[in-house]
């Protein structure tokens, strides 16, 4: 065959480099690029800026150049079955009579279908599943073949029991999905994309995934719910973004909330709650939260419970004896002149050079009595206020 082309993993390819370099016929989509050589398969999953390049070797072209043999290869590994490879004892199921005696096969096969395709061939599907993976050789003529890669992994996809996703009709490896489901979002604000397909992003959907997407599924539903009603709460039903045709979010109003809004999980009671307006992260300028400090309203020290009265409560600025009109991060409340540098003012918090009370905004000492006329903790500490109103009826 011709040589293959000088290729880094991580640069741009397409189709057209493919087929000049390697003088053949190369199948190409949107997601990517397929090389095809009778003894080997170039995979490229190509992006705007980089690619990922799979090289698969089918065979030995030195062995096949002498003529010899193939051996029978594991049907999950594709290692080949020579004696000191095959498991002790026999499978009971026709289903793995070729599955080397490797931990990971073995345990695949213990996951996967066991029912042979009326063509003769295994299922590459999962046990208990209600229909079965068209065939991966292609005897019923669609169009997937058990040497396509999952979207994932990587790997092939006859490597491991694989699904077909009931929302959008893609396979993936069962076990890939779930590693994916239980790694959840990265980073403090909660975020669902690890509940999508990796390919088109729709929600997940098989009955081999109910199970270990419950409690994420759950937590998606409430906070969808919150949002929609922050969203309604702040008038923001009619916002450009959600009216006009030409928006992502068009005729979207939930997915707009989600990300205009950021919300994040208690460290004390596991609820999910509102820390504030997404495009305030970039305050943080890539600090890592400490978990510990991710805690809802309700469980911090220094709560109160929302007034039964007026259904309102009111926080102090971290940074100075001033009521707080904004919520970020999931962890801090700002007054409006702390809140216009939260780096500066989280740098004076981190270093231990915040003002005492009485403390003005930016970092300013104040002398004299505490402008909020009340006994508080030292700045630097969360702290509600309560009911602006009930505490307005007292001073009648």
């Amino acid at each position: 065959p011709a040589p293959a082309p000088a290729h880094r993993s991580g640069s741009a390819v397409d189709a057209a480099e493919l087929r000049r370099a390697w003088q053949l016929e190369v199948e190409g989509g949107a997601d990517s690029v397929r090389a095809e050589l009778s003894w080997a398969r170039l995979t490229v999953f190509t992006g705007k800026s980089n690619a990922l390049s799979v090289l698969e070797v089918r065979r030995d072209p030195a062995r096949a150049a002498r003529g010899e043999e193939e051996l029978e290869r594991c049907r999950f590994c594709q290692c080949e079955l020579t004696p000191e490879r095959l498991p002790a004892s026999a499978s009971e199921f026709a289903a793995f009579a070729s599955v080397c005696s490797d931990m990971l096969c073995q345990m695949s096969a213990n996951d996967c279908c066991t029912q042979i395709l009326p063509c003769g061939h295994p299922c590459g599907g999962v046990r208990g599943e209600d229909a079965h993976l068209p065939c991966f050789f292609g005897c019923d003529g669609q169009a997937m073949a058990g040497d396509d890669l999952c979207t994932i992994c990587t790997e092939r996809l006859d490597a491991a029991p694989s699904i077909r996703l009931g929302s959008c009709g893609h396979v993936v490896h069962l076990d890939c999905t779930k590693q994916q489901v239980a790694a959840r979002w990265p980073g403090a604000r909660i975020t669902f994309r690890f509940m999508g397909c990796p390919l088109c992003s729709e929600i997940m959907e098989h009955p081999a995934l109910e199970k270990c997407m419950a409690e994420s599924t759950a937590l998606r539903r409430s906070v969808r719910e919150k949002a929609r009603m922050r969203l309604q709460y702040m008038g923001l039903e009619g916002h450009a973004a959600v009216t006009d045709p030409s928006s992502d979010w068009y005729r979207r109003p939930v997915d707009y909330a989600l990300h205009r809004f950021a919300y994040y999980r208690c460290h004390k009671c596991g609820d999910a709650y509102y820390g504030g307006e997404a495009q305030c992260e970039a305050g943080m300028a890539g600090k890592e939260v400490d978990e510990s400090e991710l805690v809802c309203p309700r469980c911090q020290p220094f709560s109160a419970e929302v007034c039964t009265k007026h259904g309102l409560t009111t926080w102090k600025c971290r940074f100075c004896c001033s009521e707080a009109v904004f919520f970020c991060f999931g962890t801090t409340h700002f007054c409006e002149l702390c809140h216009n540098d939260p780096g500066g003012m989280q740098n004076l918090e981190s270093s231990g050079r915040l003002p005492t009370c009485p403390a003005g905004p930016n970092g300013k000492q104040l002398e004299g009595e505490c402008p909020l006329h009340i006994v508080h903790p030292p700045t630097g500490t969360e702290f509600c206020l309560g009911c602006p109103l009930c505490a307005q009826e007292k001073t009648f």
